[in-house]
């Protein structure tokens, strides 16, 4: 990845899907992990991020308690940072549980899967709002072809991109590069969400896609805008109203 200039986010895996905290010795073995994953890429030059998890589902955090995982999360990126101060850690969250986000992130990631851009541009702007001061990315986004149809996903890939730009995001991953994949070492069929297909055909996303991505290497004056984004400034003052138009 270095020798082509990507930046890789690491995503640590652990047993995120079952209950971590009551199973004796599991929530240790999770830091370990972590600190191990961390260690060995500790430096490296490709590496932009850590993520230390992926979407805990909302029926574990409930049952489990949100302020409970949250401190459990807060806890693996302090051990993150710890053997990699210049690092940075997040959490891959999701809209089911959007009010769990570490206090200690150094940005807000979620993944996110809307096909409409009116509703993707609406819910980012909530999730700015939830992201405060911290930068936004979209860690995950992405269509399936095999669902929608080669035509439609490009589409919706490109307007997600779109939107994600006017939405002032920080950062958008798009899942995935090639339909093939797989997860515990077992192919994953049905699911189409490549914008090249299992022989490394382009699809008709992949063009739409490259090119919003190579504008965007170009900062912000190579991406035009549909409109300019509109920006409040509040001056706060006590009785300074004889003083206000100079001081504008």
């Amino acid at each position: 990845c270095e020798q082509h200039g990507i930046r890789v986010i690491i995503g640590v895996s652990w047993p995120d899907h079952v209950d971590f905290v009551n199973q004796e010795g599991l929530w240790d073995s999770c830091v370990e992990k972590l600190r191990a994953a961390v260690v060995t890429h500790r430096g490296h030059p490709a590496v932009m991020a850590y993520l230390v998890g992926n979407e805990i589902s909302a029926t574990l955090v409930r049952w489990l308690g949100p302020r409970k995982v949250k401190a459990l999360l807060e806890e693996l990126i302090e051990v993150g940072r710890g053997e990699d101060p210049q690092a940075l850690f997040a959490y891959a969250n999701y809209p089911s549980t959007e009010y769990l986000n570490p206090e200690n992130a150094d940005f807000i990631a979620y993944n996110v899967y809307l096909e409409s851009d009116e509703d993707l541009s609406r819910y980012l702007a909530r999730l700015q709002n939830i992201a405060g001061d911290k930068p936004l990315m979209i860690s995950e986004f992405g269509a399936d072809s095999c669902a929608m149809g080669l035509n439609d996903q490009a589409r919706v890939i490109a307007s997600g991109v779109d939107a994600c730009i006017q939405g002032g995001i920080a950062g958008i991953l798009v899942f995935a590069f090639t339909d093939e994949w797989h997860r515990g070492g077992v192919d994953v069929t049905g699911w189409e969400f490549g914008v090249v297909n299992r022989q490394r055909e382009k699809k008709p996303a992949y063009n739409l896609l490259r090119s919003r991505f190579e504008a965007m290497k170009g900062g912000a004056r190579a991406i035009r805008l549909s409109r300019a984004p509109k920006i409040s400034v509040i001056i706060c003052s006590y009785n300074g109203h004889a003083t206000l138009s100079e001081c504008l």
